[in-house]
């Protein structure tokens, strides 16, 4: 099967690329020119990369067309100095503009990476663009999903290695192992489920096994049902780091504006395609810590 996915360097894309090659999958990834592609494995002959930049989208769609599915994983999250323009540039107008080709090009599945931020009306203020670009593509989704099928995967927290600089979990792993003196955090009793990328990619091609069922517009949350404390994440990621005692000042930074207190996510619909997760909490930062030791953050 061919399949287009978008985000590919990115920390989702690139485990799911490896995944999906691995299973001998045909792969096309759409970047843009000046994404870090080093971790990408370039050689495989399975794997094509075309630059955004220098795409024709006609003509690249009737050559490479029909696409057995479309993955959508790049996304701004607007946490830099980006505009609000820019946002919905990249996270509504762009993939629909993926979307609209692959309806005229008979793309077998639309999947779409959601996030959990979306659960409640009220986003945190440093998301609030990001949130809501990705509302309303999902709701262009629905109103298109009697055209073409969606799926849209709803994601909990994804850590793992090869994670974005800025993210938290990167941070706070960073931090830890240089053994900083302290780490400044707010309260830490709101809950995430955080989910090992591992599982996550799992997932992702799981569903294209099943590409055939699906009509209409379907959902997956994606996490292992259950919610951790930030401040059990980072102890326990403290703790299983010898020797280090950085010192974890807990309530020194306030909660931000519309913080989610807890989230989990309902892995029923996954669990009946015979997903389940192979990392807990405990096991997932155990192999965070070993890729670390061997290719670095």
């Amino acid at each position: 099967m061919k399949i287009l996915i978008t985000g590919g360097s990115g920390f989702l894309g690139k485990h799911l690329i490896r995944h999906l090659l691995a299973e001998k999958y045909h792969v096309i990834a759409l970047l843009r020119k000046n994404s870090d592609i080093s971790r990408l494995p370039v050689k495989d002959q399975q794997l094509s990369l075309v630059f955004i930049e220098e795409l024709d989208y006609d003509n690249f769609f009737k050559a490479e067309a029909p696409f057995s599915a479309m993955v959508h994983c790049a996304t701004n999250y607007g946490r830099t100095a980006t505009g609000l323009s820019e946002v919905l540039q990249d996270n509504l107008m762009w993939p629909t503009l993926l979307l609209e080709y692959g309806i005229k090009y008979s793309c077998g599945l639309f999947i779409n990476t959601d996030t959990f931020f979306a659960k409640q009306q009220k986003a945190q203020s440093y998301l609030q663009a990001y949130v809501l670009s990705k509302y309303l593509f999902r709701e262009i989704l629905k109103a298109k999903s009697s055209i073409i099928p969606v799926v849209n995967c709803r994601l909990e927290h994804v850590y793992g290695p090869e994670d974005g600089a800025a993210k938290f979990t990167t941070y706070i792993l960073r931090e830890l192992l240089k053994n900083a003196e302290t780490i400044e955090l707010s309260d830490g009793w709101q809950k995430r489920d955080f989910v090992y990328i591992e599982d996550v990619a799992r997932a992702y091609a799981l569903i294209l096994n099943y590409l055939p069922r699906f009509r209409g517009f379907s959902e997956y949350e994606i996490g292992t049902g259950e919610s951790h404390s930030i401040r059990e994440f980072v102890t326990t990621l403290k703790n299983m780091i010898p020797g280090n005692n950085t010192i974890l000042d807990w309530g020194a930074l306030p909660m931000r504006r519309n913080e989610i207190e807890d989230s989990f996510a309902d892995i029923s619909a996954l669990l009946n395609l015979g997903w389940a997760p192979k990392f807990d909490l405990n096991k997932g930062i155990y192999h965070l810590l070993e890729h670390h030791k061997v290719h670095g953050i």
